[in-house]
């Protein structure tokens, strides 16, 4: 059985990511305020010296306090109706392919869980492996995530996943757009690279892997 692990952001979702798109939808149903702003800042402060500028990308401090099944509903609702305008064509033609061919398709990605389960419902890929932000009696805290696939951490939790199905890595292909990706898509078979970043392209350009866009 072959693997195929994509990315979200920059991958199957074009421009802006896809939790950047949810945080003005958050503020226009009014879920954000001072509080959130706060934690959102506190969390950077206390992690900077171990994260350095990453800490934005896993700052999910943002949600605290916002009730889980609130926030399910609102991301299922934006996916909805905010996302299908914002898919990139040509990784929904590989996807195709890839399911046409009996390979299995995993979402593999820094992204919220709530942001990536309704997601992969809509493109019907069953096999999510995202964010998990930490939680306490029904709402979001604004802990560090138990779980935040990137950089080394993507490639580990494919490496776990490949595992658990009895698949080779070097084996799967994986679809990425940033240097970040790099771990995982010098690891696997075949590497993709979406209109990738120029540190990327440049990497892709001389291991001679596949360009999309």
């Amino acid at each position: 059985m072959a693997l195929a692990f994509v990315d979200v952001d920059g991958t199957i979702i074009k421009g802006t990511s896809c939790e950047k798109l949810f945080i003005p939808y958050l503020i226009r149903n009014n879920k954000l305020g001072l509080r959130q702003f706060f934690h959102f800042a506190w969390f950077a402060l206390r992690h900077f010296s171990k994260y350095g500028l990453r800490v934005y990308k896993r700052d999910k401090a943002y949600l605290t306090g916002l009730s889980i099944e609130e926030t399910e509903q609102l991301a299922k609702a934006f996916i909805g109706r905010i996302i299908p305008e914002r898919l990139n064509p040509l990784i929904i033609a590989e996807l195709e392919r890839h399911r046409t061919a009996g390979d299995e398709l995993v979402l593999l990605s820094g992204t919220p869980e709530f942001l990536a389960e309704p997601l992969g419902r809509k493109l019907g890929i069953e096999n999510i492996i995202a964010c998990k932000v930490l939680s306490l009696n029904g709402c979001y805290t604004s802990g560090d995530p138990a779980q935040h696939p990137y950089g080394q951490s993507k490639l580990q939790l494919a490496r776990e996943y490949c595992l658990k199905r009895g698949a080779s890595l070097e084996k799967s292909a994986a679809y990425a757009d940033k240097s970040s990706d790099l771990p995982l898509l010098e690891q696997v078979g075949t590497a993709v690279a979406v209109t990738p970043v120029r540190r990327l392209r440049k990497v892709a350009l001389t291991k001679d892997w596949r360009i999309i866009g």
